[in-house]
């Protein structure tokens, strides 16, 4: 009985917390975009969206389940950016990689697994005599 109460909370908070990230989604994209940057933790933005996508593929396809990979540099800080829109961005470069695996996990290839990997690292870039730090946001998927 007690293993089957915590199971339940284990669920109720998981799908509460799915649902506050779907509601925050919903907000920002309701909102208009202004131009100004604002600081923002990009590894928390590009997190955020991870599931946004993966859910609203499986509320269209039940059937659909894939492994979501995750490597974070936890030395990003916060970088200025417009947040809406390069969360409408990985929104969409989520739901492209998404739908990828999907097609292929259809067509039933053995040893085929959905596998989605998403990489946030800082890398320095060299334009003419400028040098300066970027923040690189990797998608991958499984292609074996």
């Amino acid at each position: 009985m007690l293993s089957t109460l915590k199971h339940s909370e284990d669920k109720i908070n998981y799908h509460g917390k799915r649902a506050d990230a779907i509601e925050k989604g919903m907000l920002q994209h309701s909102r208009s975009s202004s131009d100004a940057k604002e600081p923002t933790d990009i590894n928390a933005l590009a997190n955020e969206y991870l599931p946004l996508a993966y859910h609203g593929l499986r509320a269209k396809d039940d059937s659909f389940n894939a492994t979501m990979n995750t490597n974070l540099d936890a030395s990003m800080g916060k970088t200025k950016i417009i947040p809406q829109d390069i969360g409408r961005a990985l929104l969409n470069l989520y739901n492209n990689a998404f739908y990828a695996v999907s097609e292929k996990s259809q067509r039933q290839i053995e040893g085929y697994e959905p596998v989605n990997s998403l990489g946030v690292t800082r890398i320095s870039v060299s334009l003419s005599h400028l040098e300066t730090e970027a923040c690189a946001v990797v998608i991958r998927k499984k292609s074996k």
